[in-house]
Order: C-alpha cells, then sequence, then structure tokens
C-alpha cells in the first residue's frame, strides 16, 4: 500500500495537458488538478465538478468556482492556505 497520494496539476488557463505518471498517460483539463489514490486512476478532478469551493482567511469566507491560487488569495501575508471541499466518491 502507497502512503502517499498523488496530486497532477495543469495550470494553464485554457489548454489541457498530456502527461505520463508511473508509465500512464492523463490528460488533464485546463486550470485543474487531478488525485490519484492508487497511483493510476484519476477518482476527481477539479474541472469536472461545479461546486463552490470555500477558502477562510483573514477577512472571513471567500468562495470561488474552482481552486485560487494562495498569494493572490493571501496577498503574500501568510504562509498557508486551507482549502475545503467535500465530494461522494462513487464506485467505478
Amino acid at each position: 500500500m502507497q502512503n502517499c497520494v498523488p496530486f497532477l496539476s495543469n495550470y494553464h488557463m485554457n489548454a489541457h495537458a498530456k502527461v505520463v505518471f508511473n508509465k500512464r498517460h492523463y490528460t488533464l483539463p485546463a486550470w485543474s488538478t487531478s488525485i490519484l489514490p492508487d497511483h493510476r486512476n484519476a477518482v476527481y478532478n477539479t474541472a469536472r465538478y461545479d461546486e463552490d469551493t470555500a477558502t477562510y482567511g483573514d477577512h472571513g469566507i471567500i468562495t470561488a468556482l474552482g481552486l485560487l491560487e494562495q498569494i493572490n488569495v493571501t496577498r503574500d501575508t501568510s504562509d498557508y492556505l486551507w482549502y475545503i471541499i467535500s465530494f461522494v466518491l462513487r464506485d467505478f
């Protein structure tokens, strides 16, 4: 059993990315992150869900579709940024 979970990210705003990880090919949608708990299957990708993602900062709650970039949110005054997200993982 693996002790870590890979996150594959594509930071391009408009283009999909094709990557190879552990000798497997993945297509990542623009501006997204995929989670591979078994190191093979992407069970979650941020571009495939229209759920609100909330972050907590000094000024209350910020809600946005998708992930936000830390320096723009914290204005470089913090070393960390919390993301809280929930989803239901269905068998596939």
